[in-house]
């Protein structure tokens, strides 16, 4: 039996990937599930299966959390939306050294990490150093006052974090705009902005949907802004996970929340595949 050179091309070109995602990402997902599971005994000589981890987070704490941490991913992806979508669309129709410019500072602060981030803002909202200040020489406070830790300097931050990431996203989207189908409606009576919402939106609806899934699971997934810049009542799923791994000693309970984390992203990503495919 013959085999078909091309399919042994695909193979081999294949290979390198398959084994780099079976050796960390499938084998250490299935280590996790397995870990979820357990719980020692009672008197800590053995290892015992069962439901427990998943029934403590029924409590309402993790409920609570769960429902926090959802919230936030898709207020954060929204606000990054309003910000980036006409942002990204007029970016596009910029002359060709200004994008360039404009571009090389967005991949620039694309590349600061978290714990940088996380540490200006803190600076940034403090109440000796802090925006307040600047504030109260405006007229506009009566004392400096520390705007950390709160729900919105958590919320800021991680805008701040997700903008240049849903730019470089939604910017060769723009790029590849038919421009002749914004001056056709234009020329049919539209208004820019009619225009805008009417042509330019429902054409790039893919891309604006992936762009918020990815600044979604983005934003699910950060651990350092959280735990920095937000209360203790604020803290996401992601926190509680490094807190039960590293600081409470228990992993299958951080196992547990980390599979309900990944089933939270999975059922985003099929209701979003779903509505791709009715619209189509």
């Amino acid at each position: 039996m013959r085999t078909n050179p091309a399919f042994l091309r695909g193979v081999l070109l294949l290979s390198p990937s398959t084994i780099v995602i079976g050796a960390f990402v499938a084998i250490p997902f299935l280590l996790i599930f397995v870990m979820s599971f357990s719980s020692p005994s009672a008197d800590g000589s053995a290892v015992q299966y069962g439901l427990a981890n998943y029934r403590q987070l029924l409590s309402p704490l993790f409920l609570r959390q769960s429902a926090l941490s959802v919230a936030l991913a898709v207020l954060v992806s929204v606000l990054c939306l309003i910000i980036t979508v006409p942002f990204a669309y007029f970016l596009s129709g910029f002359g060709r050294r200004l994008r360039t410019i404009l571009l090389v500072f967005i991949l620039a602060q694309s590349s600061l990490s978290e714990v940088l981030i996380a540490f200006s803002w803190q600076v940034l909202l403090a109440r000796t150093t802090g925006i307040s200040n600047l504030l109260v020489m405006m007229g506009l406070l009566d004392a400096p006052v520390s705007l950390v830790p709160s729900f919105w300097a958590m919320t800021i931050a991680l805008v701040y974090m997700a903008v240049p990431f849903a730019v470089l996203i939604l910017f060769p989207a723009f790029s590849r705009l038919d421009r002749s189908l914004v001056e056709a409606s234009r020329t049919m009576g539209a208004s820019g902005l009619q225009a805008f919402r009417d042509v330019v939106l429902p054409v790039c609806r893919p891309t604006l949907i992936a762009c918020g899934i990815s600044i979604y699971i983005l934003t699910l997934g950060s651990v350092i802004i959280p735990q920095l810049l937000g209360n203790p009542g604020d803290w996401t799923i992601a926190v509680h996970i490094t807190d039960q791994a590293l600081f409470q000693f228990n992993p299958p309970l951080a196992a547990a929340l980390a599979i309900i984390l990944l089933g939270i992203s999975l059922v985003l990503l099929a209701g979003s595949w779903l509505g791709l495919k009715r619209t189509r």
